[in-house]
Order: structure tokens, then sequence, then C-alpha cells
């Protein structure tokens, strides 16, 4: 069976991969290194999370992109 997906699920999958790059991984980041009344293994794994969240999120929607652009519709 072919998968199919719609420009709108596309869309809104991109979009949410937007903000975990712009909203999320930098917040995880900003929870990790300035907030001092935690662990520090907790301060770890939030920066660790913030960081692979970035990257995790850019690969795919770089990824995306491309086949997208390689598609005719």
């Amino acid at each position: 069976m072919e998968q199919t997906v719609n420009i709108r699920e596309f869309s809104k999958s991109q979009t949410v991969r937007i903000y975990d790059i712009l909203y999320v991984g930098p917040l995880l980041i900003y929870a990790g290194t300035f907030k001092s009344n935690l662990p520090n293994w907790v301060k770890a794994s939030l920066v660790i999370t913030g960081v692979l969240t970035i990257g995790y999120n850019a690969h795919y929607y770089m990824k995306n992109r491309k086949e997208l652009n390689s598609t005719t519709i």
C-alpha cells in the first residue's frame, strides 16, 4: 500500500518541527544552563535533551523540505 500525506498534514508537521527548533530546544537548554537550584544530572539532561531536540528536528525538517522540493505536486 502506498503512503500518501496531504499538504495540510505535511505543513503541520513542519510547523511543529520549527516550533521545536526555535522554542522548545532553546528553552530546555536555558533551563539546564541558568536554573541553579536543580541537581547537576537534571541540568545536564535538560541541555542534552535540548540539543538533541534541535538536531533531530532540524535534520528531519531539512530532509522533508528536500523531498518536497524534489517531488512534483
